[in-house]
């Protein structure tokens, strides 16, 4: 009985020291050994049945492929407003119905002229007056819209008529000839109400004149004019109207040692056509 026991006890002895000694080394395994904690339960164990199994032999690795080199990177570019949106055209300037450019006015009209001839002599004056014929061309161009320069050319011709004084006639008939700038203005340059007016020289003409009346024919001298009229647009470039006309010159000569002169004055209707 006793022989039996002391096996029993050094065996049982033996037992509890390898139970502490495994529980010593236990404590020491740090946790990280243990378990790994990013890997679930459920993982685990689905994976410790397979380390039980037999491990399958590995495939060869294949190589990668090789890729083309990837291009540089580029900045973006920056946006500018300037290249990007085109500048706007510039605005379109209407020039039909406008008065501007190049300008053109043809006139004829008739009215009523009054002439005095100074025969240079102390009694009075030869005096007469009718109906005359005017003729008017006017060429020039727009410094800025509605307002008109240029050259004019003006002529009346008074037919033949009896100039008398006191007692004394003469039968003669008178032209006069003005030449000079002259300037009109429209107020609305797309309007047809116009005003203007023209300075210049003047030369006078008598006609069937009576040498031994008159010391001469011909006198110079200056003359104006002025008027206001209407025209109205009968196509982009054209217009037709009317004007009045006041007008007048005064015109001097010596001959023989006399002053001789003619002074007209004439009221004017007429119809133009302008282009512009």
């Amino acid at each position: 009985m006793k022989t039996h026991t002391l096996p029993c006890i050094l065996g049982l002895g033996s037992a509890i020291v390898a139970v502490l000694a495994s529980s010593a080394t236990f404590a020491q395994t740090p946790a990280a050994q243990m378990a790994p904690t990013n890997v679930p339960t459920t993982q685990r164990a689905a994976t410790e049945p397979a380390a039980t199994q037999a491990t399958p032999q590995a495939e060869p690795v294949q190589p990668p492929a090789a890729t083309a080199p990837a291009a540089p990177a580029t900045a973006a570019p920056m946006i500018q407003l300037a290249s990007q949106a085109p500048a706007p055209p510039p605005p379109l300037v209407r020039t039909d119905k406008t008065h501007d450019g190049f300008y053109v006015r043809l006139g004829l009209g008739f009215g009523s002229q009054s002439t005095t001839l100074d025969d240079g002599t102390p009694l009075p004056n030869f005096t007469g007056s009718g109906g005359t014929l005017a003729i008017d061309v006017m060429v020039g161009g727009a410094p800025s819209p509605g307002i008109i320069v240029g050259g004019a050319l003006l002529l009346d011709s008074l037919p033949s008529k009896t100039f008398t004084v006191d007692q004394y006639s003469a039968k003669t008939g008178v032209n006069l000839l003005t030449i000079g700038p002259f300037i009109d203005g429209y107020p609305n340059p797309r309007g047809g109400f116009h005003l203007g007016g023209t300075f210049g020289f003047s030369a006078a003409r008598l006609t069937n004149s009576n040498s031994q009346t008159f010391s001469t024919d011909k006198a110079n001298g200056f003359g104006l004019a002025a008027w206001l009229g209407y025209d109205w647009w009968v196509a982009d470039q054209w217009s037709v109207g009317g004007l009045l006309r006041f007008s007048g010159a005064h015109t001097t000569a010596r001959e023989r040692d006399i002053d001789f002169a003619v002074n007209t004055r004439a009221i004017t209707l007429m119809l133009t056509t302008v282009y512009q």
